[in-house]
């Protein structure tokens, strides 16, 4: 696998979880709290524990209103960044609390409250339940006439419809986003919707405009002189952008810059999200066991942190390199527990991406007929989402397991097929590895002078892939030869 596919694969990961939606700002107020309600039933929401906060949610006497439950998610977004799980607590708590006075409450208070609990979710994994809360939070804000409170709820929308695929209303709710927010002078929201709408661009696989939005959100910030949670995330998201880039050197900065923020402000679930897009970094080097030890810490924290999308993402990742390193039994086991996760999230793109990790598994055990079928349910999948480089990739695994298989007329065909896309969308690396294929199906032939007039310039690309790729082109030669 590229250097890039790896990068991306695990990327992407880290970009769905850093977004403005879900590192909303500990102290960004959605506006309905005044300092005279920071204090309610003895209890300061501005600092309190979700040991005390969930007992007084539950007490009877407690008066819920849009200014007490603005107070309560102002405290869940600044415990969730560290500790997802607990701010997670206290969010179903408070959603507990309205549910049992649903009647007496007015609709600002219900759209804070889902608002609330769809950033929990969000954060700490659950994109689902994020998906569907983020959706009543928007009919409540609506319904409250709210139209400050509903383009902050929208940000957080832009994200999750992203990934859950929907890409049309993603453009639809940032355009209606931007326009209340700029109505009500947010920029600090404005800010958080261009990081949202760079991690959409990242979805599909547009680096360069996924950069340019993430520019324009950390522009915003500088002004506004924020150095807190998001601020943090959207350092990990330009590292990401500047590794599809091919910007190594900056992206390492960058990472090791976003790690340091991350202790410096007590975010360990954040640090844990730049470890794990730094090991793809190390991976794409050669040093797997700095990149898995880096795997295996991020991961530990997920789980502990009940963060299920990120911790199905970890187990993605070490299938990854677990194939590159020839283990590929560990590996089919880690990716069928990775599109597991997902699924039960309903994370359709991310599943699919595990399944593809599964077929090369399975091929890399002798299965080439189990493989073949997982690629092209694949291929179909990301071409009916027109996810291009995806289905440029899983064309070119098709390849390898029919080359596996002796088919080497279909192995071509389906390597010049992938070989195509990558033409038409720039993709080098893959590029390289679609002319291996090739001439090996050529090489199997016996028409050494074809592959070695193909791979002639494919092996002066050879320095730009990773170390498995690079060996695998080097050896490939040798045989020719």
């Amino acid at each position: 696998m590229s250097a890039r596919r790896r990068q991306r694969s695990a990327a992407s990961s880290a970009a769905r979880s850093d977004s403005g939606a879900k590192r909303t700002g500990g102290a960004q107020s959605t506006g309905a709290v005044g300092s005279g309600e920071m204090r309610a039933g003895g209890i300061d929401w501005t600092a309190a524990s979700a040991e005390e906060i969930v007992p007084a949610l539950a007490a009877s006497e407690l008066h819920l209103d849009a200014a007490v439950a603005g107070a309560i998610r102002n405290r869940v977004a600044q415990i969730v960044m560290a500790e997802p799980a607990e701010g997670l607590a206290i969010a179903q708590a408070l959603l507990g609390a309205m549910q049992r006075r649903a009647r007496g409450l007015d609709a600002e208070t219900r759209a804070i409250v889902w608002r609330a609990h769809a950033e929990a979710c969000l954060l700490s994994g659950r994109t689902r339940m994020a998906h569907r809360s983020y959706e009543r939070a928007s009919r409540a804000a609506t319904a409250a006439r709210q139209p400050g409170l509903l383009g902050e709820i929208l940000v957080g929308r832009v994200h999750v419809l992203s990934l859950v695929g929907q890409t049309a209303a993603v453009e639809r709710l940032a355009r209606r986003a931007a326009t209340l927010l700029r109505r009500a002078g947010n920029t600090i929201y404005l800010g958080k919707l261009y990081m949202n709408r760079g991690n959409a661009h990242y979805q599909r696989e547009d680096y360069p405009r996924a950069h340019e939005f993430y520019r324009k959100a950390s522009d915003v910030f500088a002004e506004a002189g924020l150095e807190d949670a998001t601020w943090a995330g959207l350092l990990i998201n330009q590292a990401i952008a500047a590794s599809h880039l091919g910007r190594v050197g900056d992206a390492r900065r960058i990472f090791l810059e976003a790690e340091a923020a991350c202790q410096r402000l007590g975010l360990d679930a954040l640090c844990a999200h730049a470890r794990y897009d730094r090991a793809f970094l190390e991976a794409a080097g050669g040093d797997y066991r700095a990149a898995l030890g880096l795997l295996e810490d991020a991961g530990e924290i997920f789980e502990r942190e009940g963060m299920l999308d990120m911790t199905a993402s970890a187990q993605r990742a070490r299938a990854e390199i677990y194939i590159d390193l020839g283990m590929a039994e560990e590996a089919i086991e880690l990716a069928r527990g990775a599109a597991r996760r997902f699924a039960k999230e309903e994370m359709p793109l991310d599943a699919m991406i595990a399944r593809v990790h599964e077929g090369r598994a399975l091929l890399r055990s002798g299965q080439p007929d189990e493989s073949a079928e997982i690629l092209q349910k694949a291929e179909r999948f990301f071409l009916e989402r027109k996810l291009r480089p995806r289905r440029a990739d899983a064309l070119l695994q098709q390849a390898r397991a029919q080359l596996a298989a002796g088919e080497m007329a279909g192995a071509a065909r389906h390597a010049r097929q992938a070989r195509g896309v990558a033409d038409r969308l720039g993709l080098a690396r893959l590029r390289t590895q679609a002319e291996g294929v090739i001439a090996e199906s050529l090489l199997a032939r016996r028409r050494f002078a074809d592959a070695e007039r193909i791979l002639a310039p494919t092996l002066k690309q050879a320095r730009r892939q990773a170390a498995p790729q690079r060996v695998a082109l080097w050896e490939l030669a040798g045989r020719v030869a």
